[in-house]
C-alpha cells in the first residue's frame, strides 16, 4: 500500500536534482561521476523513512522559502566512487551545489538542531545548511575613509522623504552618523523572560530609513520580502508604494532575503536569495588600512559579517589619523542585490536602493 507512495516521492526527488554544469542538457548519457553519485544518492535515500521523504521534498521543492523539519540520518559516511561522503554534504550536492566539494565546509542555519540533538545523526536538509564563503575571496575595496565612505557628508542631518513619511508617527528620524549617541541612549528592551536584545535591525532605500528599528533577542532572525508563513523582519510590511524603478525591482530581488545567526559571539549571514548580497563590516577590513571593504556573498552562500573578539582588537588598536568623526566596530551594513565602491556606478551605500544596517547592541 505504502510502497507506490514512498516511490512517488523518490522519483519527485531525483526529478529535482541538480544536473553538473558540465552535462548537456536533454542527453541521456551519464558520465561516470554522475553514475556515481546516483549510486549514492540512491543509498542515501533508501536509508530516510517516508516521513523524512516527504520532509525533503516539501524543501527541494519549495526551494528552502518554507520551513521545513530536520532530517535526520546516521553520521555514517556513503561512498562516493573512491571518495567518501558525509550524508549531509551529500545532500547539498545533489539538490543544491553540483560543483560542492565533499570536504568542503558547509555551515548550518539556525535553528537547525543538527549537532545538538544527537551526536550520532546529522540533518540532510539541504536548505538548512549555506556554503562557506572561502577567505580568500576578492573583496570590493574602497580607498575611502570610513565612516564617510559609506555615508557622504548630507546623511549627517535628518532625512525625511515619501517613503518614510507613512512611519513617521511610530519611528523618529535617524541618521547613521549619530549612531553612536542613538545607540548609547537607546532603552534595550526585554520581553517577560528577560531575553537580551542583541542587535537591531535598520532598513533603509537609499538614504531614508524605513519603518522603525527591529530588535532581535533570538540567536537567529530571518530578513525577507515575501515569505510563506514567514517569521522575522517581514521589509514588505515596512515598505510604502515606491515611484523609484530601482527600488521597486530591487524589492523584488530580494524574495527570502537572508538569515542573521549570533553563535560563539561572532555573527553569520546566510545569503538565502537568487541574487547576492553585499557586506561591509568592521572585522572584514584590513586592519590599519583606511580602505572600505565589500564583500560580495553569492546565493546559498553564508559569510562571518562580525567576530566580537577581532572587534575588542579593532577598537583598542585603531589608528586615530584614519577616523574622521565617530567610528563604530559593532555596525554591518548589507545591500540586496546591489554593490558600492569605487568598482560600482554607487559610491556610497546609500546609493544603494534597499540595505539593511545591523546594530549590535552588546558591550557598547
Amino acid at each position: 500500500m505504502f510502497r507506490p507512495k514512498r516511490s512517488s516521492l523518490v522519483k519527485r526527488l531525483w526529478k529535482h536534482r541538480v544536473r553538473p554544469q558540465h552535462h548537456e542538457a536533454g542527453s541521456e548519457v551519464e558520465s561516470a561521476e554522475e553514475l556515481e553519485l546516483k549510486s549514492a544518492g540512491q543509498s542515501l535515500l533508501k536509508r530516510l523513512k517516508e516521513a523524512d521523504l516527504e520532509a525533503l521534498l516539501a524543501a527541494v521543492e519549495t526551494r528552502g522559502a518554507e520551513s521545513t523539519p530536520c532530517v535526520w540520518l546516521s553520521r555514517a559516511v556513503l561512498q562516493l566512487g573512491k571518495r567518501k561522503a558525509m550524508p549531509h554534504t551529500l545532500s547539498c550536492q545533489l539538490w543544491r551545489w553540483s560543483d560542492l566539494d565533499t570536504n568542503c565546509e558547509v555551515m548550518r542555519h539556525l535553528p537547525c538542531k543538527s549537532g545538538e540533538v544527537d551526536a550520532n545523526s546529522v540533518c540532510c536538509n539541504p536548505f538548512h545548511w549555506s556554503r562557506v564563503l572561502p577567505p580568500g575571496t576578492p573583496p570590493r575595496a574602497s580607498r575611502q575613509l570610513f565612516p564617510h565612505s559609506a555615508f557622504p557628508p548630507l546623511i549627517t542631518q535628518h532625512l525625511t522623504s515619501p517613503a518614510t513619511k507613512h512611519n513617521a508617527l511610530y519611528a523618529p528620524e535617524y541618521s547613521p552618523m549619530s549612531l553612536h549617541h542613538s545607540m548609547v541612549s537607546y532603552d534595550q528592551p526585554r520581553d517577560d523572560h528577560s531575553r537580551v536584545c542583541w542587535c537591531h535591525v535598520a532598513y533603509w532605500e537609499h538614504r531614508s530609513r524605513v519603518g522603525r528599528l527591529f530588535a532581535v533577542y533570538d540567536a537567529s532572525v530571518h530578513i525577507f520580502q515575501h515569505l510563506p508563513q514567514g517569521d522575522g523582519m517581514c521589509l514588505d510590511l515596512l515598505q510604502a508604494p515606491s515611484s523609484e524603478d530601482s527600488v521597486r525591482r530591487t524589492r523584488d530581488k530580494i524574495g527570502v532575503g537572508l538569515v542573521l545567526d549570533m553563535q560563539d559571539g561572532a555573527v553569520w549571514a546566510h545569503n538565502r536569495s537568487d541574487f547576492p548580497i553585499f557586506v561591509n563590516s568592521p572585522t572584514l577590513d584590513i586592519p590599519g588600512s583606511p580602505a572600505l571593504i565589500v564583500k560580495k556573498v553569492p546565493p546559498g552562500h553564508t559569510i562571518k559579517i562580525h567576530d566580537r573578539r577581532v572587534s575588542k582588537v579593532i577598537e583598542r588598536h585603531r589608528d586615530a589619523a584614519f577616523l574622521e568623526g565617530p567610528f563604530d566596530p559593532y555596525a554591518v551594513r548589507i545591500s540586496f542585490a546591489k554593490g558600492w565602491g569605487p568598482h560600482y556606478s554607487r559610491q556610497f551605500i546609500t546609493s544603494c536602493p534597499c540595505w539593511v544596517e545591523i546594530l549590535l547592541t552588546g558591550n557598547r
